[in-house]
């Protein structure tokens, strides 16, 4: 759901040249614009700490030292990435990291689960 969004948000800017808020506002007005704003903005704090804590856990189970104590660093370093580092370039390493999430699919395969159970189960909660 956040990836049809993200798809839709995009291409009503690119065909608007404008951002979601601002078209909230000014076809609907302040009072339909502004609990939307604020709703996207929790779901994208509550994103961004869920993704924090994911990458703490990683950390910890390549250290061993506890996934609270990577969370500060982790979110410095993804601020400073962000703000201070050229797109141009940052997008080159994020196509690669692509490449590795596609190792996912084919852990998925070499895993070799029952597919009729996992389908089963994608369908029926057990």
């Amino acid at each position: 759901m956040l990836i049809v969004v993200q798809k839709m948000s995009a291409k009503v800017a690119n065909v608007t040249k404008s951002d979601l808020a601002t078209l909230l506002r000014t076809s609907f007005g302040a009072r339909v614009a502004t609990p939307a704003v604020l709703l996207m903005v929790i779901a994208n704090v509550i994103t961004m700490g869920a993704d924090l804590m994911a990458m703490g856990a990683a950390f910890e189970l390549l250290t061993g030292i506890k996934f609270v104590f990577w969370i500060v660093p982790l979110a410095g370093l993804m601020a400073f990435v962000t703000i201070f580092t050229d797109y141009k370039v940052l997008s080159k390493y994020l196509l690669w990291l692509v490449a590795v999430f596609g190792t996912y699919i084919v852990a998925a395969f070499l895993a070799r689960p029952n597919w009729g159970e996992v389908l089963g189960s994608t369908v029926v909660r057990t």
